[in-house]
């Protein structure tokens, strides 16, 4: 069996242009490139290969890049945190769905995630238009 941390060497050719948006991220990171290189390797190797088309897709539709289309989301879940926050305080326990783990402690991904975050929103949404709806 092979050793999961041995290193080959992966060569290939990129855009000047992202080669030199790679160094500056690595530098302002404190990183060498192949230290960057492996983050950014890592970071896409662990997406569902299912739900990169629709990361993709994202990315089409509003004239971005995939790593944009991500960090968007992620800016997003961290605003909506932050609302909580001055909502309802920041000593306030709450659930985190996306990254509970199951009983076999693995982190639901996927469709599974996918179903159980729907039903979350469905039930809030649902509340929501039902206090709309009693205010009238």
């Amino acid at each position: 069996m092979k050793d999961p941390n041995e290193k080959v060497l992966v060569n290939f050719r990129i855009p000047v242009i992202l080669k030199e948006r790679f160094e500056e991220v690595a530098r302002r990171r404190g990183k060498s490139m192949t230290g960057f290189a492996q983050e950014a390797f890592n970071l896409v190797a662990n997406v569902d290969a299912a739900f990169w088309p629709t990361i993709t897709e994202l990315a089409e539709i509003h004239g971005i890049g995939e790593g944009r289309v991500v960090q968007n989301i992620v800016l997003r879940y961290v605003a909506e945190q932050l609302a909580l926050d001055e909502v309802y305080g920041a000593d306030t326990p709450r659930l985190a769905t996306e990254f509970a783990k199951t009983q076999k402690g693995e982190t639901l991904t996927g469709v599974d995630l996918i179903e159980k975050l729907k039903a979350e929103f469905v039930a809030r949404f649902a509340f929501m238009k039902n206090c709309a709806e009693t205010e009238k």
